[in-house]
């Protein structure tokens, strides 16, 4: 029996109904601790919804001390959820400890303040032309991408660097034949 239990399903399809009493039927049969649940939602909505009801079923069946053990569940939003992770154990992964998860604004405002600690005039100007040639190009748009692509697919720098040469290459060969010398090298 796997411990990990993943139900997906599009809105008002009985996610949360389903959720719930699978959590009561684990939670009943002693397979599961209350406190030692992990359950993301998308919404802190649905979260409450979820503890809720399981709660209402383990209280129905005479478990109170469980209804209320699970209080101590890990229920919310992956974003929560991380969030409280993070802060539990903030000492031990030597972090300031008011760290905190970014929302999307915020992360993307840090993505810019790194990225302007290390570009250089010459980039910055390579990306300015890319720009202009590009209409709807967003460099730090596309920086993010590439790391959250390197991340995902845990590549290290050595196989980064693999990865840009086999880009450059294949996007060189759809080019073709350069109109001048180095004219679109320049950006890879």
């Amino acid at each position: 029996m796997t411990n990990i239990h993943i139900i997906t399903a599009s809105a008002g399809s009985g996610k949360t109904y389903r959720l719930s009493a699978l959590l009561q039927e684990k939670i009943a049969s002693k397979k599961a601790r209350p406190e030692a649940v992990i359950g993301t939602t998308f919404t802190k909505k649905a979260a409450a919804e979820l503890q809720e009801r399981v709660r209402q079923r383990l209280i129905k069946e005479g478990l109170t001390g469980e209804a209320n053990r699970l209080a101590a569940a890990r229920l919310g939003t992956v974003n929560a959820i991380c969030s409280g992770l993070v802060m539990d154990f903030v000492f031990e992964k030597g972090l300031f400890p008011e760290t905190m998860v970014l929302d999307e604004a915020a992360a993307k405002r840090e993505l810019k303040r790194a990225m302007s600690s290390v570009m250089t005039g010459g980039i910055s100007s390579r990306f300015t032309d890319l720009k202009s040639r590009l209409e709807t190009f967003e460099w730090v748009d596309a920086v993010e991408s590439v790391i959250k692509l390197a991340r995902y697919n845990a590549l290290d720098t050595k196989a980064l660097e693999a990865s840009k040469k086999i880009s450059t290459e294949s996007i060189l060969e759809l080019l073709g034949k350069p109109l001048g010398k180095g004219k679109y090298s320049a950006y890879f």
